[in-house]
């Protein structure tokens, strides 16, 4: 905002070449020279007050008493400086008519404006057969200061789009990292939760079957690769969970901890990729969460379709929820359905356990 407020009042300042008229006027045959330089030390108030007032708009600053004294100062000494001057004092009236708009809301700016305006027409009055000079002054004090509005009121624009261009960058930023965080949670949290089973499994199978614990090791350093590969991906962006792939790893690892699931598909055609991708994530959640939370035995997913939805569902006996707050991975879940304008359902079953259904719209 200063940085503004400066260049606002160097392009203000670049129009005060104009006085210069007024000023050379003030030094032709016939002035006193204590008039004359009263003359000069009032211009330079007058251009002094000029450069603060249309400064203040870019500066941001809210109108204040100040500023009206300021504009009646200067329309006092454009009106000294007309009687001095004659017709080349009525330019002043154009530039306290700028400075008028430039600090006042738009319908004060016009109303002073015409103010003005007709103020160099009063004071036109008194010299006769210079009415045509006096009505140009007239004019172009009411027309600037008007179109001065416009100009504004563009210059506004251009500051709320600056605005809000940083704010969609900062709004983006915080996605990114909204979604970052979001697949690193559903990533590890499933994959951790796959090795800590099978280090327990394969701890347990250590004395009494140590060729089946050695497979079981080899599969947590599969499963710990694995994990690394998508963490890669999701930091590069390209990670996208395939539904049928999830299905496959959840049955596994649910199978392997003991927990018997069951697969039922209504699905009668191949679901859009980023339809499977919302409901991947939505197994790969369930599965992690029956594996850590539910002391469940059995598990069973179904997805279907019908009257424009597709609907994944996830069920089993267990305990149920252990807390009705809702967790990362069933917040970032509900983010993802409704991305594509899908909702989650999470809770306990009808006949006890814990049910998550995940609906999303077809194309």
């Amino acid at each position: 905002m200063r940085r503004s407020a400066l260049i606002g009042r160097a392009y203000a300042g670049v129009w005060l070449l104009f006085l210069a008229y007024p000023v050379s006027s003030l030094f032709r045959p016939g002035i006193a020279p204590e008039l004359r330089w009263s003359g000069v030390l009032g211009i330079a108030l007058f251009a002094a007050l000029y450069v603060w007032l249309t400064g203040a708009h870019w500066a941001g600053a809210r109108v204040g008493i100040w500023h009206y004294a300021g504009l009646a100062a200067m329309t006092l000494l454009a009106g000294a400086g007309t009687l001095v001057l004659a017709t080349n004092g009525l330019a002043l009236f154009i530039f306290a008519a700028v400075s008028a708009t430039s600090v006042l809301p738009p319908w004060q700016g016009a109303a002073a404006s015409a103010v003005l305006a007709g103020a160099v027409l009063a004071m036109g009055a008194r010299f006769g057969p210079l009415l045509g000079s006096t009505a140009f002054f007239a004019a172009e004090t009411l027309l600037i200061g008007i179109s001065l509005i416009g100009i504004r009121r563009m210059a506004e624009t251009i500051r709320e789009l600056q605005a809000a261009r940083q704010e969609i960058a900062r709004l983006a930023v915080a996605d990114e990292r909204l979604r970052f965080a979001r697949d690193l949670h559903d990533l590890l949290g499933h994959s951790l939760s796959v090795i800590t089973l099978k280090s327990e499994l394969a701890g347990r199978l250590l004395p009494a079957a140590p060729e089946r614990a050695a497979a079981e090791v080899a599969d947590i350093e599969r499963v710990a690769r694995e994990a690394l590969r998508e963490v890669r991906e999701a930091v590069s962006g390209y990670r996208q969970a395939q539904f049928w792939r999830e299905v496959d790893a959840a049955r596994q690892v649910l199978s392997t901890a003991g927990i018997a699931c069951t697969y039922n598909s209504e699905v009668a055609a191949e679901l859009p990729p980023e339809l499977q991708s919302v409901l991947g994530w939505a197994v790969r959640e369930a599965a992690t969460n029956v594996l850590r939370h539910s002391g469940a035995r059995h598990c069973a997913i179904r997805i279907g379709t019908g009257a424009g939805w597709a609907t994944l569902e996830v069920t089993d006996d267990g305990r149920g929820a252990e807390s009705p707050d809702t967790g990362n991975g069933l917040r970032g879940l509900s983010e993802r359905a409704l991305a594509c304008g899908g909702r989650l359902e999470a809770g306990p079953g009808g006949e006890g356990g814990y049910r998550l259904a995940v609906s999303v719209p077809l194309p």
